[in-house]
């Protein structure tokens, strides 16, 4: 488990989570491996959150849907 820190491009709010990956993951997904790839545990809302810092619940807010 390791916690990332990421503000989001919509809201300006700064979140830390902490995901279910490892630092060898995370830095592979950082080297330019594929998120699904890097960390296959991720949920969607989790993996786009450490891509984009958007949170599932800010892109419902916005556009009124589930992704």
């Amino acid at each position: 488990m390791i916690r990332v820190k990421r503000t989001s491009p919509l809201t300006g709010k700064v979140r830390t989570m902490t995901i279910d990956a490892t630092i060898e993951e995370y830095a592979a997904w950082d080297s330019g491996k594929l998120i699904q790839d890097a960390m296959p545990r991720l949920s969607r809302d989790v993996a786009e959150f450490v891509i984009s810092g958007v949170t599932g619940e800010e892109f419902e807010e916005i556009w009124g849907h589930a992704r």
